[in-house]
């Protein structure tokens, strides 16, 4: 591993290709890069999937899109001459930007690689990467295991180039365009432009992070009971038929977004909204960048990195084998049907009741 720092910094790639949420919650980086090195150029690799997460951020100069789908659908039709010709291009590509610096703030072995294979003769990471990631590096940070936050996770790193950031704040740029859909979504639904809504993200990638759809119906419709607040139900296209089966079971029905919303326009209903209850996923993430008061589910991941973000309050169950990951079903215990809809409620009327300046529109 190299000892000496680099003597001038110009164009620095970030690497982190992992999901939306990990992707939001990376998003300071680039402004403790920029307001140390105003002068540089900062280019970000992400997947396809969070591309819109990095889109408008002001730090960000340049967006790169990892696009390991498109490759593995090429080799599982067969064409793995193509697949190898486009690596090849993009990874030429890469290497002809000419990077002073590449900074892997993700730390597995492809994330390794491909830090690695941009060419940068400076590769910084951290020393708890996995998979083999840090034989890819040529300067390493020392790994803290206190972290208050998931983004001083990331921002750390950056201490090895004498970076102290001035904000652990998300970045995540709405535009208009989002701002408008996500109102003509409202208006379409009959809601007029002063109603107040409510938004729940009911859906993961990993269903052992799920709460009951019995529970989210349950809130749903006390919001609109206690509250006057329309839910709206937020997921992709393919989280639709679970929104269905939810609004199936309320006694007023929430308004499905699901499917028809962009991530952007998503967030910008997050944003709108006066609460976000959420399962451990994406536009939790969203909400913390909003600002907007954010009932976190918890189980079988570990919140700690969202219990002192301040408009978010965290609800989960103890357990003996709490934070198991992978299986929230210990025997007859179940840490997630654990939570009831009253754990939920009580900690949104916590949030509605608040003094809070943010909360502008008296109940």
């Amino acid at each position: 591993m190299r000892t000496e720092k680099p003597a001038h910094i110009r164009k620095i790639l970030i690497v982190k290709l992992s999901s939306i949420g990990d992707v939001l919650m990376a998003t300071p980086v680039p402004r403790a890069l920029k307001e140390r090195l105003p002068d540089s150029h900062i280019a970000w690799l992400v997947e396809e999937k969070s591309r819109e997460v990095v889109e408008g951020n002001p730090y960000v100069d340049e967006v790169i899109v990892y696009p390991l789908r498109r490759w593995q659908k090429l080799i599982s039709q067969g064409r793995h001459f193509r697949a190898l010709r486009e690596v090849w291009a993009f990874l030429a590509g890469l290497r002809a930007r000419r990077f002073d610096l590449a900074i892997d703030i993700q730390g597995l072995l492809r994330s390794g690689i491909v830090t690695w294979l941009s060419g940068a003769p400076y590769r910084l990471g951290r020393d708890d990467g996995r998979e083999g990631n840090n034989v890819f590096l040529t300067h390493m940070v020392k790994a803290r295991k206190d972290y208050v936050r998931a983004s001083e996770l990331n921002l750390e790193v950056l201490s090895a180039l004498g970076i102290k950031p001035s904000s652990y704040d998300l970045i995540l740029r709405i535009p208009t365009e989002a701002e408008e859909g996500a109102e003509r979504f409202l208006a379409d639904e009959g809601l007029p432009s002063d109603a107040r809504i409510a938004a729940l993200a009911p859906a993961t990638t990993r269903p052992n992070k799920h709460w009951t759809e019995e529970g989210f119906a349950e809130v749903s419709d006390r919001l609109y009971e206690e509250y006057q607040m329309r839910s709206v139900l937020l997921g992709g296209p393919a989280d639709a038929p679970m929104m269905e089966r939810i609004a199936s079971l309320c006694r007023h029905r929430p308004l499905i977004a699901a499917g028809k919303a962009s991530y952007k326009e998503s967030a910008a209903l997050i944003r709108r909204s006066r609460i976000l209850v959420s399962v451990d996923t994406g536009l939790l993430r969203v909400g913390i960048a909003t600002k907007t008061p954010t009932i976190a589910l918890f189980g079988p991941t570990n919140p700690a990195a969202l219990r002192q973000e301040e408009r978010c309050t965290v609800v989960l169950k103890e357990f003996p084998c709490q934070f198991c990951r992978k299986n929230p079903t210990c025997g007859d215990r179940d840490c997630m049907r654990a939570i009831t809809s009253g754990d939920v409620m009580q900690a949104v009327s916590e949030w509605l009741h608040s003094p809070a300046p943010w909360l502008n529109t008296e109940l």
